[in-house]
């Protein structure tokens, strides 16, 4: 299980995106699939951030065990400033793994704590992604809530898992849990699949944005 988050990243003061003046911790621009494990990342006051992590090519690419928007211990929010996305996938990534990957292997220890934010991770015009095993808008202790909940699906992106895919392997430790009474929406003639996303407190169910098709559980 990942225990320890010893690297502590600043979107706006460690890294930046090299395309603009807007600012990521990680950015994701290569065919080769990358992990992003381990890692605390906040945001700097007075910058301009998209994202603490933002992935726009490749696929295979893991986003585990990382406290995002919140400190070290999990618990409090890191750095002054909040983006508007936590987690952004874009441009042509695919099969991008957001959590836990289910292999059976850590797969707890794979939980992303992700917090304080606008909106936790978005999808946009993407394929084939999963975001499993995570806590959304709740503290690591899985009880405390921090803000951002929602998970955002939009143009035209198909096949993308949220939460469990019932295969029997490491089921219960896929699910998702949110601690807003936001959980996730598809916009755009987006086609997920999701499968039993939860809430630690109240019941999660899939919501409705504008010009939204959703094909529910």
């Amino acid at each position: 299980m990942c225990h320890e988050h010893g690297a502590v990243l600043h979107a706006g003061r460690d890294s930046h995106r090299p395309t603009s003046g807007s600012a990521t911790a990680f950015y994701l621009d290569h065919s080769g699939a990358s992990t992003i494990k381990g890692f605390a990342i906040g945001t700097d006051n007075g910058m301009d951030v998209d994202a603490g992590i933002q992935i726009v090519s490749g696929s295979g690419h893991h986003i585990a065990c990382n406290h995002i928007g919140l400190d070290a211990a999990g618990s409090g929010a890191l750095g002054s400033s909040v983006p508007d996305v936590r987690v952004l996938v874009e441009g042509n990534a695919s099969d991008v793994i957001i959590g836990t990957n289910g292999d059976g292997v850590d797969d707890l220890g794979e939980r992303n704590v992700i917090g304080y934010g606008g909106c936790s991770v978005y999808i946009n015009g993407n394929h084939n992604n999963t975001i499993a095993g995570n806590y959304i808008g709740f503290s690591a202790d899985g009880a405390t809530q921090v803000g951002a909940g929602l998970i955002q699906i939009r143009q035209y992106s198909s096949n993308d898992l949220i939460g469990s895919d019932g295969d029997g392997i490491s089921d219960e430790l896929e699910r998702n849990y949110f601690g807003s009474n936001k959980a996730f929406c598809y916009r755009d003639g987006s086609v997920p699949i999701a499968t039993t996303p939860s809430l630690a407190t109240r019941r999660a169910r899939p919501r409705r944005c504008r010009r939204t098709r959703d094909s529910g559980d």
